[in-house]
């Protein structure tokens, strides 16, 4: 049974701006915000769309007053777990986010951020809302290394930990170049671990982008399975997710940017 409608979540969006733009504190921060069109919501080497087209909305403030280093924001995606099993119907995923930035030289800064996904429905037959925590280092706008802890991966009981490398190359002023590789540790919640990477070109004006994407994934060290066939998926049979083969991703992106 769905605990809140889509309509619910999609009308707490709607009010973000109206809300946030109130606060004369964000009044002076800047304001980005994007609307997108993907073929898949690929998600550390899975799909969250089941392989099917998503659309989502971001809203992002940040550094308020006095260059103070600290954003918040939101994110809103359709998903699909259907193929995960009846007991998985969310159709929409909410994540609230903040945090801080500081730059720890001229090319180098450090991003401390904690997110909270929020589900429509359940997944695996559960409420699955959860908090992750995030460090970022970055070089540049080039290489970025990221860490995340979720303490309640998908309100499991159990931890996940996942590192990524990403590197960003233009190659022209309207095209870039970028590729990613990284190792999710999640053999307490899906029963394994796995490996993932991607790599595309994205084709960027001052309001939009095309981005085309290559993901795959190679899972490792599987868990031994010795629960019975019969068991709910969350709380005794396998956490498996069924969607995490290689695939091409199209996205089609426009945003804008106001503020200070």
């Amino acid at each position: 049974m769905k605990r809140k409608s889509t309509s619910q979540l999609i009308a707490f969006i709607s009010s973000l701006p109206v809300v946030l733009m109130t606060s004369s504190s964000l009044m002076a921060s800047e304001v980005h915000a994007s609307v997108s069109l993907t073929s898949s919501y690929y998600w550390r080497g899975y799909s969250k769309s089941d392989n099917r087209p998503s659309g989502q909305v971001n809203l992002d403030f940040s550094d308020f007053s006095n260059e103070s280093g600290y954003f918040l924001g939101s994110w809103f995606s359709s998903i699909d777990f259907g193929s995960a099993g009846p007991e998985s119907d969310a159709a929409a995923e909410m994540t609230v986010y903040g945090g801080w930035s500081q730059s720890l030289s001229d090319d180098v800064s450090l991003d401390l951020q904690l997110s909270y996904y929020v589900f429509d429905g359940d997944l695996f037959g559960e409420n699955a809302d959860y908090s992750e925590l995030y460090l970022f280092l970055r070089y540049r706008d080039l290489l970025t290394a990221e860490l995340a802890y979720a303490p309640d991966a998908y309100s499991s009981g159990s931890s996940t930990m996942n590192g990524q490398l990403t590197y960003r190359y233009p190659l022209h002023a309207l095209v870039d170049f970028s590729a990613g590789a990284g190792y999710f540790a999640a053999r307490d919640v899906f029963d394994y671990d796995y490996a993932y990477w991607h790599a595309g070109l994205s084709l960027k004006t001052s309001r939009y982008s095309f981005d085309l994407r290559y993901f795959g994934s190679r899972e490792t060290n599987e868990k031994p399975y010795y629960a019975p066939y019969y068991s709910t998926p969350l709380r005794y049979g396998r956490r498996e997710l069924p969607f995490r083969s290689s695939a091409v991703v199209i996205t089609l992106s426009a945003g804008f940017s106001a503020g200070r």
